[in-house]
């Protein structure tokens, strides 16, 4: 696996503005738990994720090296890491 060493700064945090209101709660969300240094960075930048969404999240899932995934209320597969690049967004297949 890949070593990320001391904690990542965002470059450019202004971006994260740029993502819609979902896609940013969906971020503040998938990082909530995460120890990673990057999801730190991101989460500083984007804010905690409200306590009832991070209750509720009980699709939440953090695999070691790929990233954090999370299934919505929609149905629609949120991922970020390894999966992805940056944010991504796609329908839940069961």
């Amino acid at each position: 696996g890949t070593l990320t060493g001391e904690r990542p700064r965002l470059r450019a945090p202004e971006i994260l503005q740029a993502l819609s209101g979902r896609a940013r709660e969906a971020l503040r969300l998938l990082v909530s738990r995460s120890l990673h240094p990057v999801a730190v960075s991101l989460r500083e930048a984007l804010g905690s994720a409200p306590a009832f969404l991070v209750d509720r999240a009980t699709t939440l899932q953090e695999t070691a090296g790929m990233g954090v995934e999370w299934v919505s209320e929609r149905q629609e597969v949120w991922a970020s890491g390894a999966r992805c690049v940056g944010i991504c967004c796609r329908e839940h297949r069961s």
